[in-house]
């Protein structure tokens, strides 16, 4: 028997018998090379997670400070667990002094990436290495030398090509990686290639939860994985992830995923969820887009909040219920956290705040997007599904993109690509877009109708917009495309005597004061007057006294918030003091 083998069945005789044991704290440092497998002690930590076994609920599991590991952590309804060990919850943490956080970290080197015939010359400077026999062929992320390379490319004429100040990398079709290497053979060229991809031994998610209740993550630096940072899939419900640094060259930041019976009570909160894209402006939209927090297909009644979210080149978060068929993303909470792209979106400018798609009616829906500061990105945030509120939020600083033709410095946008309709946009503050600050625009999955934009302030839209969309801050598209629509109370305003315009239901701009509703839509209350802000330029939104914002300001019920508006527009009297607040 292999001594490997033997610290495993050693391992997992130890977490049965810690099955009807004592809770205890688990013990793991990955740093430590002598008297391995150990034994879980703080005298004699485990040498790795396998070494732990598999992981029993009531028992704390901690990494040292300092310390990476590039083992995947499973926390899943292991076979070998009796019951009683599902039971209680599981928390993974760290210990010892520092102030480094410990890192579970997955990258999976490139197999003789470093032989200098695993390497063909197809054309000038790009090369192809085989992937023929692997698991999962895509690496989704690859590292050059531990630098996120720039990709993979849309298609394969754009390889070796500049965009912006990056020049684009690689991309992986069918049996060949592709990578653009101008000063020779790769093997040559850099130490060390790796990415997501899998064979069959190897662990594709740095921590992968399935079929578990009652995890706790706290404390964590989680980098690297093909799906997910963190992957939640199928039978998973109450977890809590807090006060973690996540996605650093990860796919995507946390996953959850089912196509069955739907996650829930997820809470996180209080993270630094950052892929670590600098790329720059670089004006071009990779062929696979990540997301900071995505659920996907069947997730329902969690929350996320208080959290940081940077440089995601798809959305910050993207409430995903496009599978046909599943149950649906639904009821979730995402209020008070930060979105954005670095200063002027210069991390990246192909990212955006946030998503909602369903694939039918009720597929995404009754979701709260509340109190949210959204700002310094290139493409607005997508609203469709229905019966979505997005309510109380700030976005400002959106920038239009140059990967796409069309504007995308928006802050809001509804389009039916599957289903767009009977959202809610309300009570928000919307400021500096370079293009128009809403719009409910046509798809190709039916009409985008029933919205509502009610109470919000616009300031300073379409200030760097094509000219048929200067100056505009509301695109409604033309019938029947886009249906019914209600705008009402909302307050407007362009700084240096610049007009306030709206595009409605034509391809020609006109003043807001000449605008009236077609039979259909409701339009009524809106008005051109300066919001009177503390000093939006340095992203203070607080309302003065006397801002005429703080008139004639309806009254509005919201699913999932208690308390009435006080003004109009995102401020409602401060953090310490909201108008609005959440239910329980």
């Amino acid at each position: 028997m292999s001594t490997r083998l033997a610290a495993l069945l050693f391992a997992l005789l130890l977490a049965l018998a810690s099955a009807t044991a004592p809770a205890r704290d688990i013990y793991i440092d990955p740093s430590r090379s002598t008297g391995c497998p150990g034994r879980g002690s703080i005298e004699e930590p485990y040498c790795g997670w396998q070494d732990a076994g598999p992981l029993a609920g009531g028992n704390r599991y901690l990494q040292r400070r300092g310390t990476v590991s590039r083992d995947g952590v499973r926390v899943t309804a292991s076979p070998g667990l009796p019951a009683s060990a599902l039971a209680g919850e599981v928390f993974i943490g760290a210990y010892g002094d520092g102030p480094e956080r410990p890192t579970i970290r997955v990258d999976n080197l490139l197999p003789d990436s470093g032989d200098e015939s695993s390497w063909r010359l197809v054309g000038p400077g790009l090369w192809v290495y085989r992937v023929a026999g692997f698991r999962i062929p895509d690496p989704q992320v690859l590292l050059l030398d531990g630098r996120r390379a720039f990709g993979p490319a849309r298609q394969r004429e754009d390889l070796c090509s500049r965009r912006g100040g990056q020049r684009v990398e690689w991309m992986q079709a069918g049996d060949d990686l592709l990578l653009c290497s101008l000063r020779g053979n790769p093997a040559t060229v850099f130490g060390r290639i790796s990415g997501m991809q899998v064979r069959r031994d190897e662990p594709w998610a740095p921590i992968l939860i399935e079929g578990r209740r009652q995890v706790v993550i706290d404390g964590l630096a989680v980098e690297g994985g093909r799906w997910g940072a963190i992957e939640i899939r199928t039978g998973s419900r109450d977890i809590e992830i807090r006060h973690c640094e996540i996605g650093r060259d990860s796919a995507s930041g946390i996953r959850a995923w089912s196509d069955t019976t739907p996650i829930s009570g997820l809470d996180i909160h209080d993270n630094l969820i950052d892929s670590g894209i600098r790329w720059g402006a670089a004006g071009y939209e990779p062929a696979v887009s990540g997301e900071g927090v995505h659920f996907n297909a069947a997730v329902t009644q969690s929350r996320v909040h208080g959290n940081e979210v940077i440089a995601w080149s798809h959305n910050g978060l993207y409430l995903d219920a496009h599978l046909p068929g599943a149950p649906g993303v639904t009821g979730n909470r995402v209020d008070h956290n930060d979105f954005h792209c670095g200063p002027d979106s210069s991390y990246f400018d192909y990212c955006r705040p946030f998503g909602i798609d369903g694939w039918r009616p009720g597929a995404a829906s009754g979701n709260l997007i509340f109190a949210n500061r959204m700002h310094d990105f290139s493409v607005g945030a997508q609203v469709n599904g229905n019966d979505n509120a997005v309510i109380g939020n700030l976005c400002y600083n959106a920038l239009n993109s140059a990967a796409r033709r069309r504007p995308t410095g928006m802050c809001f946008r509804m389009q039916a690509y599957l289903l767009s309709h009977d959202n809610l946009i309300a009570f928000n503050t919307m400021a500096y877009t370079a293009d128009a600050a809403v719009e409910l625009g046509t798809g190709d999955g039916g009409i985008t109708a029933g919205h509502r934009v009610i109470g919000n302030i616009f300031l300073s839209c379409g200030h760097d917009a094509v000219p048929e969309r200067r100056d505009v801050c509301l695109v409604i598209g033309p019938a029947p495309a886009v249906g019914p629509a209600v705008i009402e109370d909302n307050l407007f305003f362009n700084p240096d005597g610049r007009p306030v315009r709206v595009l409605y239901r034509t391809g020609t701009a006109l003043d807001l004061a000449a605008w009236s509703g077609m039979d259909g839509d409701r339009m009524q209350r809106n008005r051109v007057a300066q919001p009177l802000f503390a000093s939006p330029q340095t992203g203070d939104f607080a309302l003065l006294l006397g801002s005429p914002a703080r008139d004639q300001v309806p009254d509005l019920e919201v699913p999932g918030l208690a308390g009435r508006p006080i003004a109009l527009g995102a401020w409602q009297g401060g953090p310490a003091n909201e108008a609005w607040r959440l239910l329980r």
